[in-house]
């Protein structure tokens, strides 16, 4: 996986995937993941969160080492640390809540510069302690470097990125961990090694750095580049030894020695030389020598005595003899070692040969045993071959665990191209009938997206065949695929119809819904299925606010009115459903000329039982769902509009039908409009849907919906809680241990105190009892129970407008009475007006 696989997700997005948080920029992006800055909403807190690609979280190893890791680096708590709050799974990306830091990384800060001595001596310092208290913990990093080291703005290190997101590849050799110059030399050989000592080594590293503006010459054939203080340079190369047991063995003992020379006198003159004669001491470069300027050559100084030059040639004589045995015994080590890896490889091959020869032997044993058993057994006549499975046989054969996502055994004659898998059906259907066949058998239409996937598809059709595909054409010229990508061709089909064929010649071309062509079905390898009518339909519900929704294909407008017509088996119930999941409702023509302009659309479509509307009867008096006037209709001869079925259909060429809710219809017809708007909004609701059916019927009505209103109020109570409960969860999830032990019986009385759906009001903590709030536990509080007033607040508006539309139409209903001279009805309804004075009470007695 590298940088450019990955797409990370836009902040919109994540602010609907993780609606907890107010994402406010976007960090950094890598090949592992992307960082973003967001405010979490219930404890007024910055924090950074990493979202992961989908890939990793589709790894079960890896989740599983996510999740260890995750808890465990959330119990450390070190100031040289970034604190993780929070992890979780959304939308398939593993993601990570962190402390936010208000600062640049290490590598941003120092690269390629030359850091004062004592500030490289205290940023290592806080590094070593954060590192300590992380290894105490078990917690190995993995991957120390200056890229994964923040800096506060005091210069204060925070560690990051503990080896989270690192990749798990099954089909490969695997990746080496850490980054190269700062991994240890065990690791590059066998990144299993990885422990606490590889950790240590980087930190060397970056000390040298640090100090000198280069990083050590990891194999040693190179000299390594003075720091100016032997102390340092004697950290620095026992930090960096390339056989981990000579290192330091914990982080504390670098940094006492770190401390040790931050205590002595050197310390205290940082970035000094020392001179002999003005020339730099120690072969340091003089102060404003560039990192690539020639050092200069140390002053001789002359003793009286020849004695102090014999002496020191005899002690490079001794250095020179020792690093020759040296070298000799680590030249021997080596040989030895590749002899032991040869002899060790040569008797694994071994093994495995005797292993190999063992199951041939064991084989062709069982293979002599079964000849003889054949032998032994009576002779028994030759039966006849059974009849060899057609494509479409094995097909309706395998049905039933394609629909269910199984991809074990595939249809004969399926073909595979990247990651699905595709079949030709020869019989002929329309392109709704043929997408409905292939959405029973588990897949889709196939789909195309670009040239190269037409070339493919139209060389996997016979000669001479042309056959429907999953695109068709919306809102005019606007072309759709039906797993909601784009279709990015040079060139839309041609034709007047409204969805798309494909010949074996790559010719696309538009062709109207009642044509009957082949299709080629593509199942999704992993079993997924983004193209079945719910999709969709789902699909437009989810993008109606976007400046440029996606309705299913063949999709067509009448002013600012969109229709769908939809040939799918359903009853009355199933269409509603369907066109509440497409955002839309039933087809209301309320006006002759939306009416007649169905009728015209339907004309050429077989459909005999015809597509539900969204009209139904009352009583005698029919009504449209959405609550416009009804004021025609365009009934065929034979429709019992009085006493028949109490649903409305539209059967093409004959004109409108009643029908039984139960039955099942031809198809729906969905609308999206601003005419279809809730009913439930409109104040005018009940008077306007129930005229002439009586009080009894409008009081039923009214009840129906203070219930929705109730329970409408009743979820969003709900919900709160849900919030409540998490943001306290997140909150002391984040806690060290000690805090863990002193808040959680405070947390989990706070929760007890949740009642009917009700917050408690932060007032109740006013005196001392025995549920104590942090501060972070007072936000929490305070933000639902202000939610919670909120939601009682306009649950109340609501239940008033209804109770006043209630009225209003009553009083009509009065003065119908009182014209009539039915003066005993009249007086009931004035007693009912004025038992309907409070709405609160009004509300309760009809919930009742």
């Amino acid at each position: 996986m590298s940088e450019e696989t990955f797409q990370a997700p836009e902040l919109e997005q994540l602010a609907q995937l993780l609606p907890n948080f107010d994402f406010q920029a976007f960090i950094a992006k890598g090949g592992m993941g992307a960082v973003y800055k967001a405010r979490q909403k219930s404890l007024d807190r910055d924090v950074a969160i990493k979202i992961l690609p989908r890939e990793l979280g589709e790894d079960p190893e890896f989740r599983k080492s996510f999740e260890t890791e995750a808890k465990a680096m959330a119990k450390l708590n070190d100031p040289n640390l970034i604190g993780v709050y929070d992890f979780g799974d959304v939308d398939g990306m593993p993601y990570i809540v962190m402390e936010y830091v208000d600062g640049k990384s290490l590598y941003y800060s120092a690269y390629n510069k030359v850091i004062e001595p004592a500030q490289a001596v205290q940023i290592i310092t806080g590094i070593c302690r954060g590192l300590g208290h992380a290894h105490e913990n078990g917690i190995i990093h993995r991957d120390i470097k200056p890229a994964n080291i923040l800096l506060t703005p005091k210069a204060e290190p925070k560690i990051g990125d503990f080896g989270l997101a690192r990749p798990v590849d099954h089909d490969g050799p695997g990746l080496i961990m850490g980054t190269p110059g700062y991994t240890a030399p065990e690791v590059i050989e066998d990144h299993e090694e990885a422990d606490k000592q590889a950790d240590i080594y980087g930190v060397g590293v970056i000390l040298h750095e640090l100090l000198t503006g280069q990083r050590p010459d990891p194999e040693g054939k190179k000299p390594r580049k003075s720091t100016g203080s032997p102390k340092l340079d004697a950290i620095c190369k026992k930090a960096t030894q390339t056989n981990p047991s000579l290192r330091y063995s914990t982080c504390e003992e670098m940094a006492a020695d770190l401390k040790a020379w931050s205590d002595s006198p050197a310390a205290r003159a940082p970035g000094k030389l020392l001179t002999t004669g003005g020339a730099a001491a120690g072969g340091a470069k003089p102060p404003g020598a560039g990192p690539n300027s020639p050092s200069p050559q140390p002053v001789a100084m002359s003793t009286g005595s020849s004695w102090s030059i014999v002496r020191n040639l005899l002690i490079i004589a001794v250095l020179l003899v020792a690093i020759a045995f040296t070298w000799k015994a680590l030249k021997a080590a080596r040989e030895k070692k590749d002899i032991e890896n040869a002899r060790i490889q040569k008797e694994n091959f071994e093994a495995k040969e005797r292993a190999r020869a063992e199951r041939e032997r064991a084989a062709e044993e069982a293979r002599i045993a079964a000849e003889r058993e054949r032998e032994r057994q009576p002779v028994i006549p030759d039966m006849p071959e059974p009849k060899e499975e057609t494509p479409m046989e094995s097909l309706e054969r395998l049905q039933r665990d394609l629909s269910r996502g199984g991809r074990a055994e595939m249809p004969i004659g399926t073909v595979r191209h990247g990651e699905s898998d595709f079949f030709l059906v020869p019989d002929e259907m329309s392109w709704h009938r043929a997408a409905a066949f292939a959405e029973e058998h588990g897949g889709h239409l196939a789909v195309i997206h670009s040239e190269d996937d037409t070339t493919w598809l139209s060389q996997f059709l016979p000669k001479d065949t042309v056959s429907w595909v999953g695109a068709g054409r919306s809102l005019g010229d606007q072309w759709v695929v039906i797993d909601g990508t784009d279709l990015e061709l040079e060139k839309n089909p041609s034709g007047v119809g409204n969805y798309a064929t494909l010949d074996n010649l790559g010719l696309l071309r538009a062709r109207r819904a009642s044509d009957e062509f082949p299709f080629v079905i593509e199942w999704r390898r992993d079993g997924s299925n983004p193209a079945t009518l719910a999709a969709m339909l789902r699909r437009t519900r989810e993008t109606l606010e976007k400046p440029n929704p996606v309705f299913p294909p063949g999709t067509d407008s009448l002013d600012a009115r969109h229709f769908a017509i939809i040939p799918r088996p359903v009853d009355r119930i199933e269409a509603e459903q369907l066109a509440e999941l497409a955002g839309g409702i039933l087809a209301v023509p309320a006006s002759r000329e939306e009416a007649e302009w169905l009728s015209d659309r339907c004309e050429k479509l077989v459909a005999e039982d015809g597509f539900w509307l969204g009209g139904t009867r009352d009583g005698k008096v029919w009504k449209w769902d959405s609550g416009e006037k009804w004021a025609f209709a365009l009934w065929n001869d034979d429709a019992d509009v009085s006493g028949g079925g109490e649903g409305l259909v539209l059967v093409p060429k004959s004109g409108w039908h009643d029908a039984d809710p139960d039955d099942k219809m031809s198809g729906l017809i969905i609308e999206w409009s601003s005419d279809a708007e809730g009913a439930e909004a409109n104040p005018d609701e009940i008077a306007s849907t129930h005229t002439g059916s009586g009080t009894g019927e409008l009081k039923k009505k009214a009840a129906e919906l203070v219930e929705q209103a109730i329970q409408e109020r009743d979820d969003k109570l709900a919900a709160n809680v849900r919030t409540f409960n998490w943001d306290l969860d997140v909150w002391y999830r984040g806690l060290n241990p000690k805090d863990s032990v002193r808040w959680e019986p405070h947390v989990k009385g706070l929760k007890a105190m949740v009642e009917g759906n009700r917050v408690p009001a932060p007032s109740a903590f006013a005196d001392e009892g025995e549920v104590a709030l942090s501060e972070q536990m007072a936000k929490v509080c305070t933000f639902c129970y202000n939610k919670q007033v909120e939601i009682e607040a306009a649950h109340s508006s609501k239940l008033r407008r209804l109770r006043d539309a209630y009225v209003q139409r009553l009083r009509e209903e009065g003065k119908k009475a009182m014209d009539s001279g039915q003066r005993g009805v009249a007086d009931a309804i004035s007693e009912e007006i004025e038992n309907a004075e409070d709405h609160e009470d009004w509300a309760a007695e009809l919930a009742d």
